[in-house]
């Protein structure tokens, strides 16, 4: 609708086809261009809902915190005022290759700073997205477009796959072998847009320059194209054909500061190939990096889904990295504590949601369990 009227929202998470607007308003959703338009809070003007009290509200400004991140415990959103953009004339991509994750990172810390150069510039920098070696190759694959396969083909694959999860011990050594080595690139994607071509080719060399600076390689743009035309092709439906296939997948996300990248990526990484294979990419919510982990497990076993949800969590906490919410929507952190207390802070939670609960829905009537044992 948007599009066909020249305009953008500027929203697109990883779920669209599966997600509702008033989800992403009550988990802090951010998608694929957060770098730019940061998430779902920078992009709402107000809603308009029912609370547990039985009343129409609307909230703007200010009182839109008592809806955001509260996963339906104050409001049931039935309207929102969306900010929209005008879509720029031509767009741009980039994909570069870096053999070393402290180089990777050290570029990517620069972004930032250089979106808000390229905004002089006329030129949006709407994505730069970093995939680790296993990632790259085995998981989101995003140099590989969305493509029909025959049923025989799609049982090959998926046993193949089956047989990765269940070797994710080995699959990890071999990886730190080549990463010592040099042999586990980071592949990083970049897409821009503009008005004016010639603003992106000034642009295109002030990028390369600095890819130069952190020892990168200059890849061409057909990966980050086919990412940017195939980037919601582990879709919903394709989740559960791997669960049929006897193949759990699931996502994990966690926030952090800059240099708190790889010690973040090491930990949780560790845990997960434990129990099976993941891959993993490096976003940007505006200022702030995150972490979004893939991963797939040999089997349908609840109990061995739980525990590496568990070791995961308490993980973060042991060495003080937030999740991003909207991972771990009715997640406990232990047996009392909502996720979102701890991954937007204490502070937040007694003075933010508690009074906002207390307003909007004193009696429980909407999702108690998000406030189970407070105290």
């Amino acid at each position: 609708f948007l599009k066909s009227r020249g305009f953008t929202h500027g929203h697109y998470p990883a779920s669209l086809a599966i997600s509702t607007v008033g989800g992403w308003v009550n988990t802090k959703s951010n998608g694929h261009f957060s770098l730019y338009f940061g998430n779902i809070e920078n992009l709402v003007a107000a809603v308009e809902g029912i609370n547990g009290r039985g009343e129409i509200v609307k909230l703007a400004g200010d009182s839109l915190k008592k809806v955001f991140r509260m996963e339906g415990a104050t409001l049931i959103v039935t309207r929102a005022w969306l900010k929209v953009f005008k879509i720029s004339v031509y767009d741009d991509f980039y994909s570069f290759r870096f053999n070393r994750i402290g180089a990777m990172v050290d570029f990517l810390k620069k972004m930032p700073d250089l979106r808000e150069l390229l905004k002089q510039l006329g030129v949006r920098l709407y994505a730069v997205r970093a995939y680790d070696f296993v990632d790259y190759k085995f998981m989101s694959k995003p140099h590989i477009g969305d493509s029909r396969k025959p049923l025989w083909l799609k049982k090959i694959r998926y046993f193949a796959e089956k047989q990765l999860c269940r070797a994710g011990r080995m699959v990890s050594s071999a990886v730190r072998i080549l990463e010592r080595r040099g042999k586990a690139p980071w592949t990083v994607v970049v897409y821009m847009s503009s008005d004016s071509p010639e603003a992106l080719s000034q642009v295109a060399e002030i990028l390369k320059k600095e890819v130069q600076i952190y020892h990168g390689t200059d890849l061409g743009s057909a990966t980050a194209q086919s990412w940017y035309l195939h980037r919601f092709k582990l879709g919903y439906d394709k989740v559960i054909e791997r669960f049929d296939a006897d193949i759990t997948v699931d996502t994990f996300e966690c926030t952090m500061a800059w240099e708190r990248i790889i010690e973040a990526y090491e930990t949780v990484r560790a845990i997960i190939f434990k129990f099976g294979l993941v891959g993993t990419h490096i976003g940007i919510d505006l200022d702030k990096p995150y972490l979004y982990f893939i991963f797939g497990i040999a089997g349908k076993n609840k109990q061995r889904y739980d525990r590496i949800r568990e070791e995961i969590l308490h993980a973060c906490i042991k060495i003080s990295i937030p999740t991003t919410h909207h991972h771990g929507i009715g997640w406990k952190v232990g047996k009392n504590k909502a996720l979102a207390r701890y991954a937007y802070s204490n502070e937040w939670y007694l003075n933010t949601a508690i009074p906002a609960k207390q307003e909007m829905d004193p009696w429980n009537i909407l999702s108690d369990n998000f406030f189970e044992n407070i105290s």
